[in-house]
């Protein structure tokens, strides 16, 4: 019977829009609703846990096992060497290397997981701020058409009772009324796509009414800094960029030695004579050296992506030097034009009311007010769009600083959970064999809000 009624209740408020669900979004709201829902922020997350699948194979691949066919094989005092990388895999350097580059890899993919979320997050907040300013925009357009149309209304009843507005007049106040209600129903259809597209960004069900409250961004740590080396120099130390570059290049080097290394296991070291077995006085080594093509064109595949990376990182310094120069100048012009957009507008309010009062008494014509009107409303729009420019220039700021709503943008666990083990050598052997016991899921460690949206 409950579930029946629960059912019902669930068809009647799909069949009744006044019981749709309804979501306000904030800045807050926004970064938790897109880190659990954003396919971009989940497509990361996803290759976290494939980088963590490929360390776990190299963890494995150091595990002691044992083939039976080769130990079945041996007999007497004689031995086959291709039973060492069997039975006592972790011996062998390649393995080591193997696993010392997954580990620099799944770091480098939990910084680009990391990254992501705050490039999608820095997306996601521009578009919201963008709605934000459309919204004041339509608040503007719509008191413009609200006192526009009480004109219109107030002269179509004094043409009507006292036959004293003139044709003119009363077509003038009727065509600026209709243009300022179509600006506002032009503003409804722009907003009604901006906020499907938020909805797409933050995966929100199709019927779910969003409602948007409106904040601004808070000033950025550093915007009236002089000194831009300060700035730089910071945003280079809080990069997650470069610490991701960072490990790609050991990672590279790790692989460049793990090939040289897996070149010996398969070839200086394999044995060439019967399967009945081999031993160690009869290993032929100078027959079997020999670099075939797979080798070196893996390594300079390899040290190529080192140079690649080594010259993103200087790629890296030139973007943020770029981003921390145009926005700090850029944020001073605008904090200006706010200040004296803001004045303009007061200005201009005052003098619309004067215009109206005069229009009243019979001291001005008609054009007067409806052209006050239309000033007032361009300094309101300015207005609105500076502090919409200033915004988006503090959310580059907050961005490359990882300040203000990004520092609620936390970073994978993932080198925490990996040196929280301690204890020397035989806990670092332990926790080789022991595998994850030890260890947090990869949604735990980078998406707590996934994570617990899952376990409901």
């Amino acid at each position: 019977m409950k579930q029946l009624l629960c059912l019902g209740l669930a068809i009647l408020a799909c069949s009744n829009p006044a019981m749709a669900a309804s979501v306000t979004i904030g800045p807050d709201e926004l970064r938790v609703k897109l880190l659990e829902g954003n396919t971009e922020v989940l497509t990361a997350l996803n290759q976290v846990v494939q980088a963590k699948d490929k360390l776990n194979s190299d963890r494995a691949a150091l595990l002691p096992g044992a083939n039976l066919n080769v130990l079945l094989g041996s007999s007497g005092s004689s031995f086959v060497v291709s039973a060492i990388s069997v039975l006592v895999p972790f011996l062998l350097p390649s393995n080591w290397f193997n696993l010392d580059a997954g580990t620099h890899l799944l770091n480098a993919q939990a910084d680009s997981y990391y990254v992501t979320a705050l490039n999608a997050y820095a997306s996601a907040y521009a578009l919201y701020e963008t709605i934000v300013a459309d919204t004041e925009a339509r608040a503007t357009a719509e008191s413009q058409f609200e006192a526009l149309n009480q004109l219109k209304g107030q002269l179509q009843q004094q043409s009507a009772l006292f036959d004293n507005v003139s044709p003119q007049d009363l077509a003038n106040a009727v065509n600026q009324a209709n243009l300022a209600e179509l600006k506002v129903l032009q503003l409804d259809e722009l907003l009604g796509k901006e906020k499907a597209n938020l909805k797409q960004a933050l995966n929100i069900d199709i019927n779910t009414d969003i409602q948007i409250a409106l904040n601004h961004v808070d000033p950025a740590p550093l915007e009236l800094e002089t000194n831009l080396k300060v700035i730089l120099d910071k945003a280079i130390t809080l990069a997650p960029e470069a610490n991701q570059l960072n490990e790609l290049i050991a990672a590279s080097g790790d692989e460049s030695w793990s090939e040289v290394f897996s070149f010996l296991n398969a070839a200086a070291l394999a044995p060439s004579s019967s399967n009945s077995g081999v031993s160690l006085s009869k290993l032929n080594f100078g027959a079997q050296l020999n670099l075939g093509f797979g080798t070196f064109p893996q390594l300079q595949l390899t040290n190529d992506s080192k140079a690649a990376t080594v010259l993103l990182q200087q790629s890296l310094t030139e973007q943020l030097q770029n981003v921390v120069e145009s926005s700090v100048s850029a944020i001073t012009q605008a904090r200006h034009q706010l200040d004296v957009a803001n004045d303009t507008q007061k200005g201009l309010s005052d003098l619309y009311q004067s215009e109206v009062q005069s229009y009243n008494l019979g001291l001005t014509d008609l054009l007067h007010v409806l052209s006050a009107s239309e000033s007032l409303a361009s300094a309101g729009n300015t207005q609105i769009a500076a502090q919409r420019d200033l915004d988006s220039l503090r959310i580059n700021l907050h961005r490359i600083l990882l300040s203000g709503a990004f520092a609620a943008v936390k970073p994978c666990q993932i080198r925490k959970v990996q040196n929280s083990t301690g204890g020397g050598l035989f806990s670092w052997l332990t926790d080789i064999f022991a595998g994850d016991k030890n260890h947090v899921s990869i949604d735990q460690a980078c998406n707590p809000n996934y994570a617990a949206k899952e376990k409901k």
